[in-house]
């Protein structure tokens, strides 16, 4: 299981993977190539991931098959899992508790061509039912403390070599430092001045 541990210089709180998942010869530039004979994010494809945790399926069509509109499954490269106790405790001088959240895939579309801003209202609409969806879901368990998505687009930006249209969520049990620093200045402002920033 990974491991977050808090970093003692910054304060901030890192997630460390699981023992020789990372290599350090995992860390050498390679050309992005795009995969372009099988997507495991297509309909029909459902098997080639893990199970989903949600999907919008219109006319209720079984679970991890064809007919769903927008499908979130677990990121195959799981960092965070939902189960479990976070276990905080020190360790050397490091803070250290598991790699409890979550860590999700939203695939936005059954079509491997179509991209989000292509999509029509009611899809687009669709992808933010979820996201909202799965925020309020997450928001109930009382170990989460911050909630991102997020959407890679291109190579630069990291996007994954399957050229479907995804989102990703990961929920923390920690707030990162540089929100947090934002939200206090935000509540030190509307103190100040009675107004929201």
């Amino acid at each position: 299981m990974s491991q977050f541990r808090k970093d003692v210089f910054t304060g901030q709180w890192v997630i460390v993977a699981e023992t020789g998942a990372v290599r350090p010869s995992d860390f050498h530039f390679k050309k992005f190539t795009r995969e372009t004979t099988f997507c495991p994010f297509c309909e029909t494809h459902e098997a080639s991931t893990p199970p989903e945790i949600f999907a919008i399926r219109p006319g209720g069509s079984p679970a991890n098959g064809p007919g769903w509109r927008v499908r979130v499954v677990p990121n195959s490269q799981l960092r965070l899992r939902i189960e479990g106790d976070l276990r905080r405790r020190p360790e050397g001088f490091h803070d250290m508790m598991d790699g409890i959240g979550a860590d999700e895939v939203i695939v936005e579309t059954p079509r491997h061509e179509s991209s989000l801003h292509e999509s029509e209202v009611n899809e687009v609409l669709d992808v933010i039912r979820t996201w909202v969806t799965r925020m309020i879901d997450l928001e109930r368990d009382k170990r989460i403390r911050y909630l991102l998505i997020f959407k890679n687009h291109g190579e630069e930006a990291g996007a994954h070599t399957i050229a479907h249209s995804i989102s990703q969520l990961m929920a923390l049990p920690v707030t990162p430092r540089v929100i947090k620093a934002k939200l206090m200045a935000a509540r030190d402002y509307y103190a100040l001045k009675e107004r929201s920033i």
